[in-house]
């Protein structure tokens, strides 16, 4: 067996990686960016030599800093959405990464962080987003030979929705909403569509009997077709939109921006200020006295 102070190399994809010993007894990793084994045996007894002499060629490795500007780049790069978001999740691993390097952040070094994000109280889907994008800007680092990616822990999240409508509770609502949200309100109940998806809905995707949202423009990002034709109580919905539209010589999509309320609960059960529900939290700002809402509704939803 050879003594830990050789130091080896092993084969990741086409490149050669070296792992020896600090003074400390730390393993050190980093890539030779070489294909040829000899040359990066030779890496491998300089960066040994320069341990023996009291250097850290390791300072020279990736840190958490240029993670987050692989990933963010990445996402400017590709114009990818949620970059907002990258920058939110980034600020957290920032204040518990900034100073590291990519080698020194391993299983237990993650496991820490998940176990203080959730101790402040974060939502563990929020926990395994930040995770996520630390785990994409590894695997960049990986693709460019700069770092390995370690393992990192699971999140489990169970945020499925709980509590469902009942006709007679809609109806019951219905009862304190001026019709132009009510029409709204029912297109949602029917389709079952996040409300985004329904205010963003434009007349040039109600077609032949069927509703169309393109990929890329719904909350999951996948295309939505709705054939309403098949629903008589959703095409009365649309065709009085169409007659209010016509009616008010609309020749452009109005959209309604509903008061902000974070939730609401409804006979015990609690819904999120998305889909159907945002409908009632609406009702219920209303009630509180929100105002600022138009009092008219030419678009179908």
């Amino acid at each position: 067996m050879k003594p830990r102070c050789s130091g080896s190399i092993y084969r990741r994809w086409r490149l050669w990686w070296l792992k020896y010993y600090d003074n400390g007894g730390r393993a050190r990793r980093e890539s030779s960016r070489l294909p040829v084994k000899s040359d990066a045996e030779k890496l491998l007894r300089a960066r040994l030599g320069e341990v023996a002499t009291g250097r850290r060629p390791w300072d020279r490795v990736l840190t958490f800093e240029d993670l987050a500007r692989l990933i963010t780049d990445d996402y400017a790069a590709n114009g990818r959405r949620g970059q907002a978001r990258l920058a939110s999740g980034l600020k957290w691993l920032r204040e518990y990464f900034a100073g590291w390097q990519a080698s020194d952040i391993d299983y237990e070094a993650l496991q820490a962080y998940r176990v203080k994000r959730a101790a402040a109280g974060v939502a563990p889907a929020t926990i395994r987003w930040e995770l996520g994008a630390l785990r994409r800007a590894f695997n960049l680092a990986a693709r460019a030979a700069l770092a390995e990616r370690p393992i990192f822990p699971s999140v489990t999240v169970s945020d499925a929705r709980q509590g469902f409508f009942e006709r007679e509770e809609w109806d019951a609502i219905c009862q304190h909403l001026e019709p132009e949200f009510q029409d709204v309100g029912d297109f949602a109940y029917l389709t079952g569509w996040p409300i985004m998806d329904v205010l963003s809905l434009q007349w040039h995707r109600v077609t032949s009997g069927t509703l169309r949202l393109e990929p890329g423009t719904t909350k999951t990002g996948a295309g939505r077709n709705f054939p309403y034709a098949d629903h008589p109580e959703l095409a009365a919905v649309i065709a009085r939109r169409a007659a209010k539209r016509e009616e008010l010589h609309a020749d452009h999509p109005v959209r309604v921006h509903l008061p902000r309320v974070k939730s609401v609960s409804s006979r015990g059960r609690s819904f999120g200020a998305r889909g159907l529900p945002a409908i009632v939290s609406f009702t219920a700002g209303m009630a509180r006295g929100c105002g600022g809402c138009p009092a008219r509704w030419p678009n179908p939803a």
